[in-house]
């Protein structure tokens, strides 16, 4: 069995969302996997997944940078994914943490805090 496996992509459509997470429904069910998670969902896109689940995701990857947590536009949101995500017991993955480059900012290498 896997510990944990994810639904990597939202893909295209709210149909292609609810037939792959019920694949993934059924491999838990059948005791292949213990644990189900995500990657490059925003809230909107757990808020539907929610609706329909059986199996709630446990955890999220997502693009995570040092100098952007929780996503380019997230000073402009109503509420942080990360507020969010704690609320509703989710636990946060990143990946790309301290890419260098992201969006014109600072390479984290080249940061005087990091040295």
């Amino acid at each position: 069995y896997f510990d944990v496996y994810m639904l990597h992509s939202p893909g295209r459509s709210a149909e292609e969302r609810r037939a792959a997470w019920q694949q993934l429904e059924e491999l838990y069910d059948e005791g292949r996997i213990k644990a189900l998670g995500v990657s490059n969902f925003n809230v909107d896109l757990l808020q539907e997944l929610f609706s329909f689940a059986r199996v709630r995701p446990v955890y999220i990857q997502n693009k995570y940078s040092i100098y952007q947590p929780g996503g380019r536009d997230e000073a402009l949101k109503d509420e942080s994914l990360m507020e969010w995500l704690v609320k509703e017991k989710l636990v946060l993955t990143g990946y790309s943490i301290i890419h260098p480059g992201h969006g014109g900012y600072l390479s984290p290498m080249d940061d005087p805090h990091v040295k």
